[in-house]
């Protein structure tokens, strides 16, 4: 008679049994997040993935226009104050914090690109 006697080979028999019953196609289950509706499961729709793409790419270079008029009127609203007037510092403060986010932006994008391309 034999028995087990350790945890971990219990827990590797259980594993394979899980593992080999989820790559059985007929114990598979369905994911229909990760599938089309007319499709076999497991396929995604690669012109809806690619639309995804062009309009984060779109929503992400209308982002960047905003953040760059926002820091040109910063631009501007520094120019038309005195150099020592403390408000210049605060001005240059929201301006770096525009320009990181920019460049944030501008590093997305690029990345988003490249996928559609």
């Amino acid at each position: 008679m034999s028995k087990l006697t350790c945890g971990m080979s219990i827990a590797t028999v259980t594993g394979f049994a899980l593992l080999a019953e989820r790559d059985e196609p007929s114990t598979r289950r369905r994911d229909p997040m990760n599938e089309k509706a007319d499709g076999p499961p497991g396929r995604r729709d690669l012109s809806d993935e690619a639309d995804n793409a062009a309009q984060d790419l779109k929503a992400t270079a209308d982002a960047i226009r905003v953040d760059i008029g926002r820091l040109a009127v910063i631009e501007d609203e520094k120019l038309a104050l005195d150099p020592e007037d403390p408000r210049v510092d605060e001005a240059s403060d929201e301006a770096v914090v525009l320009a990181d986010r920019i460049g944030m932006q501008a590093r997305a994008e690029r990345q988003l690109s490249r996928e559609l391309g």
